[in-house]
């Protein structure tokens, strides 16, 4: 195919102009977009289509019977069954609280102790259906591990060191000495004698032997991060963590044995340890290749090599008896096995590959595409998805049908595919560019495609003909709209967005913006339309998009991947961590619906104003049948941070450093340590603080600065960096140890 370009810029309005020369495509299996999955706010206003029963990561699993197990995680969510997961009661948000829910404990049976970040407990007496909840520390610490020695005492581990201890069951908890210990710590395991251990980043292992009333160092010169500790008896003991690292104990990790590492044969992080028997048991972790299981059958003498058993990294693994186990993790992945180490089945289900673009031809009739060609459909509103043959395995970008029969998907490396039965089959068509496409509109027989190097193609004949027009080699197209086959906008990487009228015979650049990349576009008249892009952005024109408004949305600065109108003033945007925004009035004003996921939502698309999906990474679908639900009320305004530091002393040091600090708000605080040749050494703090928080040492000038502090002995002697990041604002003081 030969192609000729005239293209002529004219002060600010850019105009292309292209001589059509047409191409003959041939006509192969076409390739369907795989679904998205994701969970917004309770309240009934969203419900999960895929994955199912849902997905938010999942942190802590705990067996209570031979059918029952809750496990916990993302976005406050509590996932329990009583038939051995034949069915589900998911909660989120479980009492007001959106963050993440790592670690469970249960004292007494119908008793649920959980803790999570910004220092939430969470306590439940009638086996998870009430909660009740409170923060500690005002919420100014992250919690990672609790355990109980009884069905009163216990103790919690978390960031910068913290180890609080409760005697009432999780009512109340009081904070513990731990010294000058700076790491975080994820894992915690009590005995009933009252001998406890803790584990954490840079290889620090505690131990307690009254109950969590006073710690000590173990030995260990192992520097890497742990995540789980686990004791057969008060000898026997493991520490499991990242690449791979495993660390065993014969005399409970004290005398001059120590800790001996041993050989798992993987670089996966390790995050959790569990026993069937005295001899038979298996180690859980995983990284983004997958979830695996390194087992043993000599009571840990040796460890196999890992299996690899999923495709989600594993967060949690228990065991009930030496039959009932379940394990689970990243996207709401659970299994569960009744017949021991080995028979382990999946109990949840679902597409996991990314969806990048949706489409509905009616309320129960829609389509996803993304991720390796995958398409799934839906021919009953969502309450269950298929997958459809494609015939390829290139990633789609972009989805559209323009009658209830006719759809079109497209992307990388120039991938169109087609269906004329309503998406029963797809056919792939030949495409007449090699760059890829990533966006696609077609309506009354013509279609639109716009992709890569400034590509822009067009068909009028089903694919058999092609016309091809490259605008600006140095941008990208990211997306495409039409509202007749005259009238068209195009949003680019560098955040322009060119304009048609004459069917796309010739381009126009009305108004170069330069407000970085723009991701999609949605037009309702020739007139009305909005884009949406990184930092936030909203803008919208209401002359065909010769001028543009900026319609930011409060305090959102989220990327903003998809935009969808019903009419001129009903609205949706959605975008990365789960960001889901409403206007009612055309986007003068802008509503942030509560969600219940994380996941980025790639596109949000509704076929009426109560029936709408968001979906995006990992398969996650998530529908509304009452537009979103009710909004929640604004947060309060954020106050402009501003931080001061103070240098650190003693310098030079030989034993114990401050660094304080002092906060004009609640902000979270990261605090480094950087050798002279700029690698890190050490994260000192990674936190949330507050202004209220005030050193707890002796520290100048006295009660008005908070501080970090450090045992410098712990590093060679010489000059480094102690480097404090605080909402984009940095703090940069020298420090020398001397030994």
């Amino acid at each position: 195919m030969i192609t000729r370009f005239d293209k002529a810029v004219r002060g600010d309005l850019k105009i292309v102009t292209c001589s059509w020369i047409v191409g003959v495509s041939m006509l192969l299996p076409l390739i369907p977009r795989s679904a998205m999955s994701h969970s917004l706010e309770g309240n009934g206003n969203w419900t999960w289509q895929n994955a199912l029963p849902q997905g938010n990561a999942l942190y802590d699993v705990k067996p209570v019977d031979a059918q029952s197990v809750l496990a916990v995680g993302e976005v406050g969510t509590v996932l329990r069954t009583s038939n051995f997961g034949a069915s589900w009661q998911v909660d989120h948000r479980v009492a007001d609280f959106g963050g993440v829910l790592r670690s469970i404990a249960s004292p007494e049976p119908s008793v649920f102790v959980v803790v999570g970040d910004s220092g939430i407990v969470l306590r439940s007496t009638d086996g998870g259906s009430n909660w009740s909840r409170r923060k500690l520390n005002n919420g100014s610490i992250g919690l990672r591990g609790v355990s109980f020695f009884s069905t009163l005492d216990g103790v919690a581990v978390g960031d910068s060191g913290r180890i609080y201890a409760t005697a009432d069951q999780g009512v109340n908890w009081a904070l513990q000495q731990t010294g000058t210990l700076p790491q975080t710590l994820h894992g915690v395991f009590t005995r009933p004698n009252g001998t406890a251990w803790a584990c954490g980043n840079d290889g620090v292992i505690l131990k307690s032997t009254n109950r969590g009333a006073s710690w000590q160092f173990l030995s260990n010169q192992n520097t890497r991060d742990l995540y789980r500790v686990f004791f057969r008896n008060d000898s026997l003991g493991w520490c499991t963590g990242e690449l791979g690292t495993i660390l065993k104990t014969v005399n409970g990790g004290g005398g001059g044995a120590g800790w001996a590492t041993q050989a798992g044969n993987t670089i996966a992080s390790l995050y959790s340890i569990s026993f069937t028997d005295p001899l038979n048991g298996a180690i859980a972790g995983g990284s983004s290749s997958g979830g695996v299981l390194i087992k043993t059958s000599d009571g840990g003498v040796n460890w196999n090599a890992p299996i690899v058993v999923t495709a989600f990294p594993l967060r949690s693994l228990a065991f009930l008896n030496n039959l009932v186990g379940w394990y689970a993790g990243e996207r709401g992945g659970i299994a569960s096995t009744a017949t021991g180490i080995n028979g382990w089945v999946l109990k949840s289900r679902g597409i996991r590959k990314d969806i990048l673009s949706f489409a509905a031809i009616d309320t129960q009739t829609a389509f996803a595409v993304g991720q390796e060609g995958a398409i799934l459909v839906t021919h009953t509103s969502g309450t269950s998805w298929d997958t459809v043959a494609s015939g390829t395995r290139k990633w789609l970008n972009g989805l559209s049908f323009e009658s209830s029969s006719v759809g079109w998907a497209v992307g990388d490396s120039g991938a169109i595919v087609r269906t004329a039965t309503a998406g029963a089959s797809w056919s792939v068509v030949q495409s007449p560019v090699f760059q890829s496409l990533n966006g696609v509109r077609s309506l009354q027989g013509v279609v639109f495609a716009v992709g890569n190097r400034g590509t822009i193609i067009r068909t009028t004949d089903n694919g058999v003909n092609w016309l091809s027009l490259t605008v600006d080699t140095s941008i990208g197209f990211s997306a495409v709209d039409f509202v007749d086959n005259l009238h068209g906008w195009a949003t680019a990487s560098n955040g322009w967005v060119f304009r048609t009228t004459n069917g796309g015979d010739s381009w126009e650049l009305p108004n170069n913006m330069s407000s970085g990349p723009l991701f999609s576009t949605s037009f309702v008249t020739r007139d009305i339309g909005w884009v949406v892009g990184t930092v936030g952005r909203i803008f919208k024109t209401t002359d065909g998009g010769v001028t543009w408004v900026n319609q930011r949305a409060g305090q959102v600065r989220s990327t903003l991947y998809s935009v969808f109108f019903l009419d001129t003033l009903r609205g949706y945007v959605s975008g990365i961590d789960g960001v889901v925004l409403r206007t009612t009035d055309g986007g003068e004003n802008w509503d942030i619906l509560s969600t219940i996921s994380r996941t980025s939502m790639r596109v949000v698309y509704f076929s009426t104003p109560d029936i709408g999906w968001v979906a995006g990474e990992n398969g996650v679908i998530l529908q509304t049948r009452n537009g979103g639900g009710t909004p929640p009320p604004p947060p309060p305004p954020v106050v402009q941070q501003s931080v001061k530091s103070l240098p650190v002393f003693p310098n030079p040091s030989k034993t114990v450093v401050y660094f304080p600090f002092s906060l004009a708000a609640p902000a979270h605080v990261l605090v480094e340590l950087y050798n002279m040749l700029g690698q890190r050494v050490a994260t000192l703090l990674n936190e949330e603080r507050t202004p209220e928080r005030v050193c707890e040492c002796v520290c100048t000038p006295a009660s008005t600065f908070d501080c970090v502090m450090f045992d410098a002995s712990r590093f060679a002697s010489g000059a480094y960096l102690v480097r404090m990041r605080v909402n984009g604002k940095q703090e940069v003081q020298k420090m020398i140890t001397l030994h």
